[in-house]
């Protein structure tokens, strides 16, 4: 169910876009990151603090050009507009590493001075993908199938962690360990070793691992939120943990830990692993690997969150999907529900048959929107319905008790619903009494091909403190279907011109299934939606078919 609201004045929205952007600017600017921000001319507006520093060459007011920037600083979120549009030099030079699925490189503040020009003082690098420096003498090729990068939305936890664990050994490392989720003495723990020459990465992944923090050297500070030192090489203990080396704990020498930045205390810690002493002195690119450390914070944080939403849009659609197709009260009953591609795989629509231990009754719900939010909504109704189907109520009392469980204090917090109560009827016939609380009519698919809509009426469930139904009795003979759909269907949006898919072009297409089963019949609804939509986005689409099987041989009643 799609939301309708009021629209803003031009002028307070006006206001509001400026506010955002000064937001969003002022953030920005205040960030120890490097931004510039352009204009939709391409020219300059403002630079950060730090970007004037890495780049000396830019300036406000000045136009970026496509070679202005160096491969580290563009990222798929960059794109110069009015630069001419598709096939311009400065459109393709950005594209070729911010709009393509290569992965893009992370920055390191030290590249500028590899990059930049001598003399001039602006960087001379493009936007074209570079080959980073190898780090050490022995230092190989990574392996044939490289991770994920830091920043690709679409990498998991472990992903993630591996993409982390890869860098550090292909750039400062024989071997490294990253440490995440660390709480009471326990801790997630991802390697990757080098080992003749080739990078192998292993990941652990336990409840608790216990972590001895007095067996590695520095580990107990780097945890425990103090401030961070400047990151600089020791001479490891005669026997490292297992945990964090592997099988073979004596093969390195030296080792190096890096915290990993959290909200009050570090989340985590990177720790760095060499064969041969080190001297103990800070690193020469203490200031990249710290800088890193804080990317790879930033990387897991999101990869973390993005498991959680995962999880719970996982839960949602383990509540939400319907039951299988079914025969009770001699009538055959399948559906089909399909949330928005918009929302996180559960939307606000719903069906469900009651009670669920001998159902008579079919039930399809739509609650306003496609969020989150109408998901968990729609998950409690559809338990809320089960409890109340337990009880022996007719559908008025149902709706009513129903009605006095929602919360009437958000003016977006309202649906819709469909009850279709079946019982036998004589010659093989179904009688359904159907109650509506503002929902779309049901459809009944005479013989014939005709579609008779069953007058529909009631009020929205949750707008009122009470709540009104308006129940109608109809009669199916063999072969012909009862169909329950939510607005989806009809609100499908596409076509040649953008239009509503509509109720006469829905009708229309309900008559050419008559003769099909109710699951041929639903699939068969379902893929004119689709060809309507051509690739579009939709709201929730819900629908169930209830059909009074044929007589023997393929032959119809005549009354039920």
């Amino acid at each position: 169910m799609s939301r309708t609201h009021q629209q803003p004045a031009p002028e307070s929205d006006r206001a509001h876009r400026d506010q955002r952007a000064l937001s969003w600017v002022a953030l920005l600017l205040s960030a120890p990151e490097a931004a510039v921000f352009v204009d939709e001319g391409n020219r300059i507006v403002s630079l950060s603090p730090a970007a004037a520093t890495l780049l000396p060459g830019l300036a406000a007011g000045d136009p970026l050009e496509p070679d202005a920037l160096p491969g580290w600083l563009v990222c798929r979120d960059v794109y110069l507009r009015g630069s001419g549009g598709p096939g311009s030099p400065a459109v393709d030079a950005v594209d070729s590493a911010s709009r393509s699925t290569a992965p893009p490189q992370e920055i390191h503040p030290d590249d500028v001075h590899r990059e930049s020009g001598t003399g001039s003082g602006r960087p001379t690098g493009t936007s074209a993908a570079r080959t980073p420096p190898a780090p050490l003498a022995s230092a190989a090729p990574c392996c044939a199938s490289p991770p994920p990068s830091l920043w690709d939305t679409g990498a998991s936890w472990e992903q993630c962690t591996r993409a982390v664990a890869h860098r550090l050994v292909d750039r400062w490392a024989d071997g490294a360990a990253v440490l995440t989720h660390f709480r009471r003495g326990s801790a997630e723990v991802t390697r990757a070793t080098r080992r003749d020459g080739a990078l192998r990465c292993r990941t652990e992944r336990h409840e608790r691992v216990r972590i001895e923090e007095h067996l590695v050297p520095g580990l107990a500070d780097a945890l425990g939120g103090g401030p961070a030192p400047e990151p600089y090489w020791q001479p490891a203990p005669p026997q490292l943990p297992i945990w964090l080396t592997g099988p073979d704990p004596a093969e390195f020498d030296s080792l190096l830990i890096v915290p990993l930045p959290g909200d009050d205390t570090p989340s985590g810690a990177l720790v760095l692993l060499r064969r041969g002493q080190r001297p103990q002195e800070p690193v020469a690119e203490g200031g990249t690997l710290s800088t890193f450390a804080r990317q790879a914070a930033v990387a897991l944080h999101a990869a973390g969150l993005q498991h959680i939403v995962d999880e719970v849009a996982a839960g949602l659609g383990d509540q939400l999907r319907p039951p299988p197709a079914l025969r009770f009260q001699g009538a055959d009953v399948a559906g089909a529900w399909r949330p928005s591609p918009t929302g996180l795989g559960a939307g606000g629509d719903f069906y469900d048959f009651l009670p669920r231990h001998d159902p008579d009754t079919v039930v399809l719900g739509d609650i306003c929107g496609n969020s989150t939010r109408s998901a968990l909504r729609a998950s409690a109704m559809r338990e809320q319905l089960a409890a109340l189907a337990g009880y022996d109520v007719t559908h008025r009392e149902l709706l009513s008790r129903l009605n006095a469980l929602q919360h009437h204090d958000d003016e977006y917090a309202f649906s819709s619903l469909v009850l279709a109560s079946i019982a036998p009827g004589t010659r093989g016939g179904l009688v359904l009494r159907i109650s509506t609380a503002g929902h779309p009519p049901a459809l009944l698919l005479r013989r014939g091909r005709k579609i008779e809509p069953v007058a529909s009426g009631g009020t929205l469930i949750g707008v009122m403190p009470w709540a009104s139904g308006r129940s109608r009795v109809v009669r199916l003979r063999p072969g012909e279907t009862c169909l329950l759909y939510s607005d989806g269907l009809t609100e499908a949006r596409g076509g040649p011109h953008g239009e509503l898919l509509g109720d006469d072009r829905f009708a229309d297409a309900l008559a050419g299934c008559y003769g099909l089963p109710p699951e041929a019949l639903v699939e068969h609804m379902l893929m004119t939606t689709a060809q309507w939509l051509d690739g579009r986005d939709h709201d929730d689409i819900t629908l169930v078919a209830i059909q009074a099987p044929p007589l023997p041989g393929g032959r119809r009643g005549e009354t039920p």
